[in-house]
């Protein structure tokens, strides 16, 4: 099986495999407003937490990707959110979902995007070579459309996901990375 690596920067960012060090730091994403809004999850308790991140636990066991954390990577090292790949059935598929959160604190710096490409180079990269990613947003979330967009996804077909209406976009393995 593939596996992606526990760890890995991008220029401003690291993303960390979740531990119980980030406890913490996911209930408050899981609480910001700003957060909430987009994902629309309610009641995000800390139970429930902790069964998300023992959720992301077992993706990884059992797909060898999943979920990252992600962390400034000077100064403070604040988390800023969570972001990665998931096995997801939507519309009667199986798609690997790239998915990301990040603290409203955060937004409009660019680091979205840059979490995003790092994700997209570590589906695409020898240690997963995925062959095709999705993402999909809610209609009204112009912000996340620009993140794919940024990050090479291309808009596929609207869609409509836990009944409301979505984009889809997806990503093709570039091929000249089957040629390395």
């Amino acid at each position: 099986m593939h596996r992606a690596p526990d760890t890995f920067q991008t220029p401003r960012l690291v993303a960390e495999r979740p531990g119980e060090e980030h406890f913490e730091a996911m209930c408050g994403l899981f609480n910001d407003p700003g957060v909430m809004e987009w994902i629309k999850l309610q009641n995000f308790s800390p139970e429930k937490t902790r069964r998300t991140m023992a959720a992301w636990q077992t993706h990884w066991e059992q797909h060898g990707f999943g979920i990252w954390v992600w962390r400034e990577r000077d100064g403070e090292r604040r988390v800023i959110g969570r972001g990665g790949l998931r096995l997801f059935v939507i519309d009667g598929r199986a798609e690997i979902e790239l998915l990301y959160a990040y603290r409203q604190e955060f937004w409009g710096r660019g680091l979205g995007t840059e979490a995003a490409r790092g994700i997209v180079a570590q589906a695409f990269g020898p240690q997963l070579a995925l062959n095709e990613i999705a993402a999909w947003t809610l209609k009204t979330n112009r912000g996340s459309q620009r993140v794919l967009e940024k990050s090479g996804f291309v808009y596929e077909r609207d869609i409509l996901h836990a009944d409301r209406p979505h984009v889809f976009y997806r990503q093709i393995r570039p091929a000249d990375l089957d040629k390395s």
